[in-house]
């Protein structure tokens, strides 16, 4: 039996309402709390040249964005230093839209120094109004702790001992699946044996997350 006509009206008018903001509206939309400590017209210089130096910087101290997007539904946007400092903050958007046409924003931000960076949280937004409200709707960890990765049976002292030399991030747009992933970074080389994976991710069928291990 065909959908009725008008059923398929309205899926199509909700998609185009809900999904048809670009990524780059939605970066604007973010509330200042997720984002580095941008004006508009720094945000738009920003969406403009891909990149912007922060002013007032000097030989030991100069902040810069740069921002890049390789589809229309995934940003990434880099917080850092040119000098000085190696402290760092990454934050990714992705648009993400269930089969019935309803769509949901996935923010994610991991950050730390070059050698030692952590997640600090992803969220799920609706976007509505020029406006992104949280969701609860979708189910997502917000972070997952560096014990997950260990192979089962790994005791909780040799946890305790590596899990801090372990780093973690996201992928919101891992190539050849759709999905966002959880990352860990070794970065001694017998932690290679302990982990039982360096991927969690999660598969998007259209109406939810499936967990599973991957290989990156």
């Amino acid at each position: 039996m065909k959908p009725p006509l008008l059923l398929i009206l309205l899926v199509s008018f909700i998609s185009h309402i809900s999904f048809g903001q670009t990524i780059r509206d939605l970066f604007l939309a973010l509330p200042d709390q997720y984002t580095p400590p941008l004006t508009k017209s720094s945000k738009d210089s920003l969406l403009r040249f891909n990149t912007y130096t922060f002013p007032g910087g000097d030989s030991i101290e100069t902040r810069i964005c740069t921002y890049s997007s390789e589809t229309d539904d995934h940003l990434v946007i880099e917080y850092g230093y040119t000098t000085g400092q190696s402290e760092f903050v990454i934050f990714q958007l992705r648009k993400l839209l269930k089969s019935d046409g309803t769509s949901y924003i996935l923010f994610a931000r991991y950050g730390g120094m070059n050698r030692s960076f952590i997640q600090q949280g992803l969220h799920v937004f609706t976007y509505t109004n020029n406006t992104l409200t949280e969701n609860n709707t979708i189910v997502l960890p917000k972070t997952i702790a560096v014990k997950e990765f260990f192979k089962p049976g790994t005791s909780d002292a040799t946890i305790k001992e590596h899990e801090l030399t372990i780093s973690t991030s996201y992928d919101l747009k891992p190539s050849g699946f759709d999905a966002i992933e959880y990352l860990a970074y070794p970065q001694l080389e017998s932690e290679y044996e302990l982990l039982e994976t360096e991927v969690i991710r999660y598969t998007w069928d259209g109406s939810v997350f499936k967990r599973s291990l991957g290989e990156r």
